[in-house]
């Protein structure tokens, strides 16, 4: 056996010791979130919430991740639109927000903004839920004046459970449209 040979013979083995390896364990295959498209490119003034509910989800979520591009949700703002903000798409990374700019300056925007994302990451309404729960869409106690733009545990959880396995076809419906009640 040369001396290169036994150096890297020995440093392999050490290099395994400290990391507390086994020669011959298996290692897991890091996990790879599915990558859906969050394009802001028609949000107007709305862009800054719209990076910031990406990032809200981006830090909530290890198996799915939102980045702007085309081809998956776009972000569009609108004048007065009947029945206020909504998502309209399959809840599985594909649809439209569209931002109501009247309804945005009565309520918190982040939370709406990260609300209708939560609807095309496959989250429904929870109309009467308290304000811990992103997706309450604002009939809870305290209506407009709810601040939270995180999602609970729970709502993690899901889109989570959801998304464990990359993107899937729609489960029950093709599409759905869910108003921010805010």
């Amino acid at each position: 056996m040369s001396i290169r040979r036994s150096f890297v013979l020995t440093a392999g083995a050490a290099v395994l010791s400290l990391s507390g390896l086994v020669p011959g364990t298996a290692i897991a295959a890091p996990i790879t979130a599915t990558t859906v498209c969050v394009s802001d490119a028609q949000a107007a003034e709305f862009k800054d919430l719209v990076t910031q509910a990406r990032g809200i989800w981006n830090g909530a979520e290890k198996n799915v991740q939102l980045s702007n591009c085309s081809g998956g949700i776009k972000v569009i703002a609108k004048d007065k639109l009947p029945g206020g903000s909504y998502y309209t798409g399959d809840g599985h990374g594909h649809g439209t927000v569209y931002l109501d700019r009247s309804q945005i300056a009565q309520v918190y925007g982040l939370r709406l903004v990260t609300h209708e994302i939560g609807h095309g990451l496959g989250l429904g309404d929870t109309y009467d839920g308290p304000c811990s729960d992103l997706m309450s869409g604002g009939r809870n106690s305290e209506g407009a004046a709810c601040r939270n733009a995180q999602p609970s545990a729970a709502e993690r959880a899901e889109v989570d459970q959801r998304w464990a396995n990359g993107y899937g076809a729609p489960q029950q419906r093709d599409s759905f449209t869910a108003v921010y009640a805010g």
